[in-house]
């Protein structure tokens, strides 16, 4: 169980840092970095499921 609290706590912390870097740069790469964000994101539900 802990092993997927870490996986789980890993994508959040992706999820924000994706999130952070996102709001901040404009055009392509930034929507790119809002994808991989919303991505990072449905990992951590994923995880969540399984953790409570």
């Amino acid at each position: 169980m802990r092993q997927l609290e870490a996986f789980q706590r890993e994508e959040k912390t992706e999820y924000i840092i994706y999130s952070f870097l996102a709001r901040r740069v404009k055009g392509k790469n930034g929507e790119v970095l809002k994808k991989i964000a919303l991505d990072e994101l449905k990992h951590y539900e994923f995880w969540r499921k399984y953790t409570g």
